[in-house]
């Protein structure tokens, strides 16, 4: 897992790197975190990006380069478990052997994140590599609270919060908010990849399949009664996820209310057309992010 970068410097700036090149919705709340905040929480953010990246394509690693020149390619769950071990060098041993790591252990000079949350995730990771479907919600919310709620976990400690034992259910339900929006906007491209998060139960009950849904066979009476039942539940986990804002150090509230806001603006372009959204993954464009930040940035 070495990669020759120990300065501490460098190992910022690949974490920031990382960051840009993968950007998402939550990039778009970190650019109002001060300095401090924001530079710790890329590292959060590219632990989590890095290691998802492995669970979907391996090719987050050397081997991967490898791989495409005709050699086989490495094991996602091996690589998985070659980050449990990094985390006890960082958490144990405080030494690291990533550029990652590197800036982790700094990070955790002056914010206290757990390791169970970078384990949950990674723990997650390798249950995606085990289950493609899930029967129903209760079983989906097993894995969201390892690769949703766990970011939570790791986030919650940079932005500082008040103790209060409401704070992470109302973390949850934001994380959770979040990755319902994201299983409903990748819907047809999980599918295309022989996953489906959406639960067994929910196609049942609108007498539909994942594979109806995503070519557009089905009938438009189900599957917009289909969208309005997921969007039910999002927006349920959404107006909980708001009232984490009531805990948080006032500098990082704009923040956490730019990336609810994201969000929630995605889900409501995404039941807006559902048909749309199955045939081109919806997303935001420029006019939806300054509208946005000019309104929740502050």
């Amino acid at each position: 897992m070495a990669t020759g970068i120990s300065d501490l410097n460098e190992a910022y700036l690949y974490c920031e790197t990382l960051m840009r090149r993968r950007e998402s919705n939550f990039s778009l709340g970190f650019t109002f975190l001060p300095e401090e905040k924001r530079r710790a929480i890329h590292v959060v953010y590219a632990f989590c990006r890095f290691v998802d990246d492995v669970s979907d394509e391996a090719e987050a690693e050397p081997g991967a380069a490898a791989a495409k020149a005709g050699e086989p390619k490495a094991d996602p769950r091996a690589l998985l478990g070659r980050w449990t071990r990094e985390l006890d060098h960082v958490y144990k041993e405080g030494t690291a052997t990533h550029p990652i790591s590197v800036a982790l252990l700094d990070v955790l000079k002056r914010f206290k994140i757990p390791r169970d949350g970078f384990q949950d995730l990674v723990d997650g990771c390798v249950r995606d590599q085990e289950y493609k479907r899930y029967p129903d919600f209760k079983t989906l919310s097993g894995y969201c609270d390892l690769v949703a709620t766990s970011i939570a976990k790791v986030s919650l400690p940079v932005y500082g919060f008040k103790k209060d034992p409401r704070i992470l259910k109302h973390g949850r339900d934001l994380s959770f908010a979040f990755q319902l929006t994201n299983i409903l906007r990748d819907i047809a491209e999980d599918l295309a990849r022989g996953r489906v998060y959406v639960p067994a139960e929910d196609f049942v009950r609108f007498g539909l399949t994942p594979e109806t849904l995503a070519d557009g066979t089905c009938d438009p009476d189900k599957r917009e009664a289909f969208f309005r039942f997921q969007g039910e539940r999002c927006e349920a986990y959404f107006k909980s996820g708001w009232e984490v804002l009531e805990y948080l150090d006032a500098d990082s509230r704009p923040c956490v209310k730019v990336m609810w806001a994201a969000y929630h603006r995605l889900l409501e372009k995404i039941l807006a057309d559902p048909a749309l959204s199955l045939r081109s993954q919806t997303a935001l464009t420029p006019a939806d992010k300054t509208a946005i930040t000019e309104k929740y940035a502050k």
